[in-house]
């Protein structure tokens, strides 16, 4: 298993991942009708929308065997460009619990303290425990902040948002 930069042409495998993963981990989350239309056509045009125009201080990584089997998306905070996020970390169900999703967080922190972030956050799901789970694991706390995500189909995400200091030293390290 290797991590690298993404490129334009890891969008359909991001997108393939990305749906995989959502189907699994937000069932009963989210409505079955909205994770049985997610399309892995109309998120490889995103990703290669994002990828193709990345924006200052913005990166997204993958871990790939023969395939990719996970990625990881980084940048400013949105709203408040002083603190780095973490947007995206996502890994085929298969590839759950086998280390790949720590190595990806390794390098999309690592990637925030190079681009000069003290500090992070991320939106996670209410109710995804396992995702819960992992960031605790990984020194991230939850910070009192909730949101309701609206998506473009009308449906409500509801999140809760972590905070991570970058100077910690990761479990990992340690």
């Amino acid at each position: 298993m290797h991590i690298r930069s993404a490129t334009v042409q890891d969008a359909a495998g991001i997108a393939e991942v990305q749906v995989a993963s959502w189907r699994e981990a937000y069932r009963g989350l989210l409505p079955a009708e909205v994770l049985d239309n997610l399309s892995p056509a109309h998120r490889g045009e995103r990703w290669s929308s994002i990828l193709a125009d990345e924006m200052p201080r913005t990166a997204t990584f993958v871990a790939t065997e023969a395939d990719i089997v996970g990625f990881a998306s980084i940048g400013p905070c949105r709203g408040d460009h002083s603190d780095g996020e973490l947007y995206a970390l996502y890994l085929r169900p298969d590839r759950w619990r086998q280390g790949i999703g720590s190595r990806l967080h390794t390098a999309a922190l690592a990637a925030m303290r190079d681009f000069g972030f003290a500090d992070a956050i991320l939106w996670a799901l209410v109710g995804n425990e396992r995702a819960f789970s992992f960031y605790r694991r990984h020194d991230w706390r939850e910070d009192g902040a909730e949101r309701i995500e609206h998506r473009p189909d009308g449906t409500e995400l509801p999140e809760v948002r972590f905070h991570r200091r970058l100077d910690l030293p990761y479990r990992s390290e340690r």
